[in-house]
């Protein structure tokens, strides 16, 4: 098992913030495009597309966090 000290990240800061700042767009236009669906009364079934923007904002914000 490897050493926590032996860690390295596989990103640069670029990288890093490329990714925070990505996650941080999918789940702005995710919980704009929610309250929007929510307010026009559409059905549950529209709304269960919003997943695909909130993985992608959380795997964004995640890998960001752990430089991975």
């Amino acid at each position: 098992m490897a050493n926590t000290k032996d860690w390295v990240a596989n990103i640069n800061k670029q990288g890093e913030r490329r990714r925070f700042w990505g996650g941080l767009i999918a789940l702005a236009f995710g919980i704009a495009a929610a309250l929007y669906l929510a307010s026009q009364g559409m059905s549950r079934w529209w709304r269960l597309l919003l997943i695909f923007p909130f993985i992608y904002a959380s795997f964004g914000i995640l890998q960001a966090r752990e430089k991975t």
